[in-house]
């Protein structure tokens, strides 16, 4: 065999194998396999029809009550979510996607084993005492609705046992009416703003709790205020510049002696406010801040610290355990 020969057949087989990659390679592009993400092959494709049928799981309550039982894909059905939970479950759309904890929990609540129905998730939420609290920011002040929230907790253990929140505008979180209304809801200013999660700092009223505490263990919550002589204000040093009001449903009420149990029943400021400067001190008040995991800010420039109570903003979800304890 001459040379010409080899580098014939040589070409010949080099031509075959460009010609068997060149259909293989055609196939694995067909098939979605590369050069390509999962989501977009064949297979993905295949899947994501297929979950598009799933149903929604469940979500219960503490006390294994329903607050969602879908029953058909969400493309199809309705979804109606009490206003209470609208800020804590949101929505569930087919054009807009998920929002707060049913987009944090989609993959759990999608995951039908083949079944068609998601797998079911249990709050520690109670539903009875959600939709009270929820009932309250509706009646509000003088029949007059409040924007605002209501957290409780299980002293005992911490588990959150509603988390309501409530916007000057209600809303549902079904499917149709998140469908037609997402736009004008959009353009409401803080629409979907969940008050507990949201909010980048804790109450100022937590200050009443870590106050109460030092006084309790430092023995001096036998501490009496009056404040009859100051129209239910409290002046730093005398100074008015300086003053310190109780919040606006008590401002202008003058209570005269004023011990802790009266001040904790009305969550009076000015009480506080003697209390933590004329018995405690800032020193004591950091100390307990520290205690209740209230972060101390870093002197700035020489000057005075600051108590940072970003970092004693209440938890962004709600842990849960599904009804087979696999999750």
């Amino acid at each position: 065999m001459n040379k010409n020969s080899r580098l014939h057949n040589f070409a010949l087989i080099m031509c075959g194998m460009v010609i068997v990659m060149a259909v293989v390679t055609g196939s694995l592009i067909n098939s979605g396999f590369i050069l390509c993400d999962y989501e977009d092959s064949v297979e993905g494709v295949r899947e994501a029809e297929r979950k598009a049928n799933v149903v929604e799981g469940d979500i219960l309550d503490r006390w294994d009550n329903p607050i969602i039982a879908p029953v058909l894909p969400v493309k199809e059905e309705q979804i109606k979510v009490a206003p209470a939970y609208a800020h804590l479950l949101g929505y569930n759309s087919v054009s807009h996607g998920s929002d707060r904890l049913r987009a944090r929990y989609r993959k759990i609540l999608y995951d039908d084993g083949g079944t068609g129905k998601g797998s079911t998730i249990k709050l520690t939420i109670d539903d009875k005492i959600q939709k009270q609290a929820y009932s309250y920011l509706q009646r509000g002040i003088n029949g007059n609705p409040i924007r605002g929230s209501i957290v409780i907790l299980d002293a005992k253990n911490g588990d959150i046992l509603t988390m309501t929140s409530r916007n000057l505008t209600e809303y549902d979180t079904s499917v149709i009416d998140i469908e037609e209304s997402f736009k004008k809801y959009s353009e409401i200013d803080n629409f979907f703003y969940n008050y507990p999660t949201d909010t980048p700092e804790a109450p100022g009223s937590v200050y009443k709790l870590v106050t109460a505490c030092a006084a309790i263990e430092k023995g001096v919550d036998d501490h009496i205020y009056n404040d009859v002589n100051s129209n239910g204000k409290y002046y730093v040093d005398g100074k008015e510049e300086l003053e310190i009001k109780n919040h606006t449903a008590v401002r202008d009420t003058v209570f005269g002696d004023i011990d802790i149990k009266l001040a904790l029943n009305h969550s009076l400021n000015t009480y506080f406010a003697s209390l933590g400067i004329e018995k405690l001190g800032e020193s004591t008040i950091e100390e307990y801040a520290k205690k209740f995991l209230i972060n101390v800010g870093k002197e700035a420039k020489g000057e005075f610290k600051t108590l940072d109570v970003g970092f004693a903003k209440l938890p962004s979800s709600i842990e849960f355990t599904s009804i087979d304890g696999n999750y």
